[in-house]
């Protein structure tokens, strides 16, 4: 059974706030941070989660490939769409109601509003 969040997230300041967020709301699960796509892609293949944070703008394999190969091939995948919470701080030309048809994932905008990233975290564990 999944347990463990990833975070894919390349600014470090970033990510150890939702570190800390996380370990405060579920402290039971384990978190890994990842800083680039490719990384991410290849561990969400082989590795079930309860929830990825993903940024849209990472380097090496953007969040939006990584959704649009999710979708394209989900049998590939051990982690299910609606388990990942994309975030970006501008959105750039990526065709977003692509990304977000069908309520498949979940956006949450940079600077994130600290209660409504928390209650989306509830809502998705719990």
């Amino acid at each position: 059974m999944a347990n463990e969040i990833l975070i894919v997230e390349d600014n470090q300041d970033l990510a150890d706030i939702i570190i800390d967020i996380l370990k405060d709301i579920c402290p039971d699960k384990p978190v890994l941070h990842l800083k680039n796509g490719d990384e991410a892609n290849d561990l969400i293949k082989t590795r079930p989660l309860s929830l990825i944070i993903l940024d849209l703008n990472i380097p090496k394999m953007k969040g939006s490939d990584i959704i649009f190969a999710m979708k394209k091939d989900p049998s590939v995948y051990q982690t299910p769409l609606d388990r990942v919470i994309l975030s970006s701080g501008e959105l750039g030309p990526e065709p977003l109601e692509a990304l977000f048809n069908n309520g498949e994932c979940h956006f949450m905008p940079k600077p994130y509003d600290l209660d409504q990233f928390e209650q989306k975290v509830k809502e998705l564990l719990i």
